[in-house]
């Protein structure tokens, strides 16, 4: 077979180097044609409060004072709070922010090459960057005060850490991957369902070879010594982010919150009138008069669950249609779904499908890819789904679909310019 596509003369660190450097000078380029008009989040106004003295807080909602707040996951605003402590809070600030993701951007094209070489050959590997190094939502998102470029970054190397931790663990490695695991969470809450399913799956994989391969007798040992590690790993993770738990727990009066409050998206995405506009009606905004953050997060929470469960085919249909609106363009936020991003995703998607129709048999061999698309999107149909919620997760279906690019143009490369 005549394998065409990116048959280039470079070493694979030679094409690294270069790939990263096209990458950081584009998201440099249109930083400065895109300018400061970035778009504001709870972040930045976290993040001015901090450096004002008033610590981590919020007026989340309209009518409540600015008050300590679990809304946002802390690392995101301590990040821009950095800057905007340096620089003070003027466009000089939110440049540097804008040169740092952009670098970030770039050197994602590190984890995303690794991990597509996990499963596919190196040329797969090197269409997977070119996406990645050239698709308009990761150029745009370095240029917003907004965690995406993070999160795009560490998902991707979480996922090919966590697979060669499989391949060789060790109690070293445990605790260092907890640690990693724990300050991931502080990054980007929903990697939970990512690294949840991750160490279930590999567990099952585990189980089911040894089970396969190995006497019985040595069985207990080698599964006492991996049950060790997952433990280990378990405990580290839960001790990194336990201070910011207590934190949360005692602002909230008592009440548990994983890293960042959901009462209020939860409501948005289960409730009488979803019309996945994402904007509730002026009466929903109507808290009972309620001013501090934990009881209006409670309050919103308890409408969730009290119509999930009261309108269970509609909360099933409405999961239904999120999880597809995850993959599609749901009716939110038009801006954030203009025709042209609609148009360029489209061909990427319809690849990533392909290979899923043509590839059937091989899904268990590329399940630690297919499993964070899946637990990530299916998080966000329980709550509610914004089109950027996608972005972090988009460079692991960008493989996927890598692998369907290269066959189509090595059948045309095959077809218009081969002779037979």
């Amino acid at each position: 077979m005549h394998n065409i596509i990116l048959k280039i003369k470079f070493t694979e660190k030679q094409f690294l180097i270069i790939t990263i450097l096209i990458a950081f000078i584009l998201r440099i380029i249109f930083i400065f044609i895109y300018g400061q008009d970035q778009i504001i989040y709870d972040s930045h106004a976290i993040a001015l409060n901090i450096i004002s003295g008033k610590g981590y807080s919020l007026n989340r909602y309209p009518s409540t004072p600015i008050q300590k707040t679990c809304i946002k996951e802390p690392f995101y605003s301590f990040f821009i709070a950095f800057f905007y402590l340096i620089c003070r809070v003027n466009s000089l600030a939110i440049l540097f922010i804008q040169i740092v993701q952009a670098s970030i951007g770039a050197i994602t094209i590190i984890p995303i090459f690794f991990l597509t070489k996990k499963f596919f050959p190196s040329s797969i590997a090197k269409l997977s960057t070119i996406i990645f190094t050239f698709y308009p939502d990761f150029i745009y998102s370095v240029a917003i005060i907004h965690i995406l470029t993070i999160s795009t970054f560490i998902i991707p190397s979480l996922i090919y850490l966590t697979i060669s931790f499989k391949e060789n663990p060790s109690y070293k490695k445990a605790i260092l991957m907890g640690i990693l695991y724990g300050l991931s969470l502080l990054i980007e809450p929903v990697i939970i369902s990512i690294l949840f399913c991750l160490l279930i799956w590999f567990s099952l994989i585990i189980i089911y070879e040894q089970f396969k391969t190995v006497p019985l007798k040595i069985i207990d040992k080698l599964m006492i010594n991996r049950l060790k590690i997952l433990f280990i790993t378990i405990i580290f993770s839960i001790l990194t982010i336990l201070p910011w738990l207590i934190r949360c727990s005692i602002v909230y009066e008592g009440r548990f919150v994983f890293i960042k409050a959901n009462g209020f998206n939860l409501w948005r995405g289960n409730n009488p009138e979803y019309t996945r506009t994402g904007i509730p009606s002026e009466s929903n905004h109507e808290y009972n008069g309620l001013t501090k953050e934990g009881d209006i997060e409670e309050f919103y929470f308890n409408l969730a669950i009290n119509y999930i469960f009261t309108h269970i085919p509609e909360t099933i249909f409405n999961f239904l249609r999120k999880f597809t609106d995850f993959w599609g363009f749901p009716n939110v936020l038009s801006e954030q779904s203009p025709l042209i991003r609609v148009i360029i995703y489209i061909p990427f998607l319809i690849s990533f499908l392909i290979y899923l129709i043509f590839n059937i048999k091989k899904i268990k061999f590329t399940m630690p890819l297919l499993i964070p698309l899946i637990s990530f999107s299916l998080v966000y149909s329980i709550t509610f789904v914004l089109p950027r919620y996608r972005v972090p997760i988009q460079p692991i279906m960008f493989i996927f679909s890598a692998w369907t690019i290269e066959k189509i143009i090595n059948k045309i490369t095959k077809l218009f310019f081969i002779k037979s």
